[in-house]
């Protein structure tokens, strides 16, 4: 674990936040039942001591966790730990929906809602992301900001089934209108560290 984290430790030593992947999840089978070729052969593996190791050394380098949730039990696991106050300041909550990707949650209000059921007695902040689709047009965006959420766009998510190619400014103006629609407002980065209470490093 040490070495296959080194990277990530290297990004929080200097002042960011690091990953943590909570749990172990089979990402590429796509709903054709096909899984191609570019699709990791095996699970993606974490133990619950790789958990603990990520959250640990996250704590001593004084960095800020961004939790990826695939499964509900990585938000079981994540939530657990945080009640025995194993999770250190500043994190964030991802929460990955996947549309044509057979993993976890499709991108429903019903699955948001089982999810933030979860959460919500520990005031966690929370985002939500689409794996393989599209955030703001399966409605999603609208639905999280609505309820007190934040919002991952970009092209390592984006798929809209059409092979469409939109670049990552067009896909952020499309979170902006959501945001706009909604009342609400983009987070500078000061308010950013404000909102998951990060203090500056060093």
């Amino acid at each position: 674990m040490t070495r296959r984290w080194a990277h990530v430790e290297e990004l929080g030593r200097r002042g960011h936040m690091t990953l943590v992947d909570p749990g172990s999840v089979n990402v590429g089978l796509l709903d054709d039942g096909t899984c191609p070729d570019a699709a990791a052969p095996e699970p993606y593996q974490n133990s619950v001591a790789d958990t603990e190791y990520m959250f640990a050394r996250t704590a001593e380098l004084g960095a800020a966790p961004s939790i990826s949730i695939f499964e509900p039990g990585f938000l079981r696991t994540t939530l657990t730990l945080h009640r025995h106050g194993r999770v250190p300041p500043g994190a964030i909550v991802k929460l990955y929906f996947a549309d044509r990707l057979q993993f976890g949650l499709p991108p429903t209000p019903a699955a948001l809602e089982a999810y933030l059921e979860l959460l919500e007695p520990s005031g966690l902040p929370w985002s939500v992301a689409v794996l393989g689709g599209d955030v703001v047009a399966s409605g999603l965006a609208e639905l999280a900001v609505r309820r007190g959420g934040h919002l991952r766009v970009g092209l390592e998510d984006f798929d809209d089934g059409r092979g469409t190619a939109p670049s990552n400014r067009e896909l952020l103006d499309g979170a902006l209108r959501v945001l706009d629609r909604v009342g609400a407002t983009p987070a500078s980065p000061a308010a950013a560290r404000d909102i998951l209470g990060i203090r500056p490093h060093g």
